[in-house]
């Protein structure tokens, strides 16, 4: 009887999977052979694309027949799912740049609801058709379409910087706006927001445009853009240059004394007003003036400045008055307060001896002015000279002699004493 053979054989399974060479060479071989199959054959896949935009075609001819889309949002956010087969080969050059989808509304031809089909276009990359588009149609809302003009208005919010004024802001009176006749009908009017706290010297501003019913109640409409001059200018306060602004003369024997006025409010633009420190009114006519009077003024403006409105009147006090006149005048020197038996009196050149009631026969030379009217009546007992001793015991003492005027000359006169001006009273 044979012996056994100690050596067992391994299955050809167990060999190929402990073998790791015979491994690589069975992948790279089928690897091969996938590829040759498939070179030889091309077969189709299939591609979806999502999220391909809608364009809509033939809006313009469609407004041209008298018609449009209701809501616009509606017909331009639109997207849909487009699936493709492609060969093999061409499967890679596939992608949202190869496909285009439109609806077109040109062929509308009323008002009311209209289904669209979404036309799909495939670029010329191969062997590509079409498998299904979802969806596959549109429905969408025809209106007439209308034009009309409607008010436009300005809303403001917050206030102009400080030194700033907006005097008459330019814009236009309306708008035109064209659309879907369910909105157009409602709209009452366009408003343009202005934030005044924005603004500078000079500004304007331009914006879309929002729009409401007779109710004052936002309507959504697509926004008209519209600009608007705020013509804001920078306020100034400068002094008013009367004095220059005066013509002729007074009635012979009178004189303009002063004009009061006060400071006036300018406003322009920075370049026209900046080197402005003072304005001249027109003409203040003096002519055959007697009387003080006020004058309201007015002012012809340099170019692009312009008076603040609003502000109180500028008016002008003018004060007219006579012209002066002076007299001179020589009056007895009387002393009051003496309070000695004796007293002698000295002006530097005569030595007098002063009476018990106080009378002298000094004489110090006055000179008054005043008014004409009121000097031409002056006399004698209207201006008094004293020396006043009040309260002196017996010395010798250097004083002021002064002058008193009567009642009727108080207002609007003055006295000077030219000479004696410093007299020398001993008492004892």
């Amino acid at each position: 009887m044979p012996k056994p053979d100690k050596k067992q054989r391994r299955p050809i399974g167990s060999y190929v999977s402990n073998n790791l060479l015979l491994k690589v060479l069975s992948f790279v071989f089928a690897v091969v052979l996938w590829s040759f199959v498939i070179s030889q054959t091309n077969p189709v896949r299939t591609k979806t694309l999502t999220d391909i935009p809608i364009t809509v075609t033939g809006l313009d001819k469609l407004q041209r027949a008298g018609y449009t889309v209701r809501d616009s949002d509606a017909a331009n956010g639109l997207h849909v799912t487009v699936r493709v087969n492609a060969s093999h080969s061409h499967y890679r050059f596939v992608d949202k740049n190869t496909v285009s989808a439109t609806i077109d509304l040109s062929q509308i031809t009323n008002d009311g609801a209209a289904t669209l089909p979404v036309l799909v276009t495939l670029a010329n990359v191969g062997d590509v058709s079409l498998v299904s588009v979802t969806p596959s149609t549109v429905s969408l809302a025809i209106d007439t379409f209308l034009t009309k003009e409607v008010p436009l208005k300005l809303e403001t919010t917050g206030d102009l910087p400080d030194g700033l004024i907006s005097l008459a802001p330019s814009y236009p009176e309306t708008v035109s706006i064209s659309g879907a006749g369910y909105y157009v009908e409602r709209i009452a009017s366009a408003i343009l927001d202005v934030n005044l706290s924005a603004l500078t010297d000079g500004a304007s501003v331009s914006g879309l445009c929002r729009f409401a019913d007779e109710s004052n109640n936002a309507i959504k409409f697509t926004g008209v853009r519209v600009s608007a001059d705020m013509d804001v200018m920078t306020v100034k306060e400068v002094s008013v240059d009367a004095e220059s602004a005066v013509t002729g003369t007074p009635k012979a024997g009178y004189q303009l004394a002063r004009i009061t006025v006060g400071k006036v409010m300018l406003c322009g633009h920075q370049s026209a007003i900046e080197s402005l420190t003072a304005l001249t009114p027109d003409a203040i006519d003096l002519t055959g003036k007697s009387d003080s009077f006020s004058v309201p003024l007015t002012f012809t403006m340099p170019e692009g400045v312009f008076l603040v409105p609003d502000q109180d009147p500028i008016d002008a006090q003018i004060e007219i008055t006579e012209e002066p006149l002076s007299v001179s005048l020589s009056r007895p020197l009387t002393i009051t307060g003496l309070g000695t038996p004796h007293a002698r009196l000295t002006d530097g050149t005569t030595t007098l001896t002063v009476s018990e009631n106080g009378a002298t026969s000094l004489r110090v030379h006055v000179t008054i002015t005043g008014p004409r009217s009121l000097l031409d009546s002056i006399t004698g007992e209207d201006v008094i000279v004293r020396l006043a001793l009040d309260g002196r015991g017996a010395g010798t003492y250097e004083l002021t002699p002064s002058v008193a005027l009567s009642t009727a000359l108080a207002s609007g006169v003055t006295a000077q004493i030219t000479s004696p001006t410093r007299l020398t009273v001993t008492l004892y």
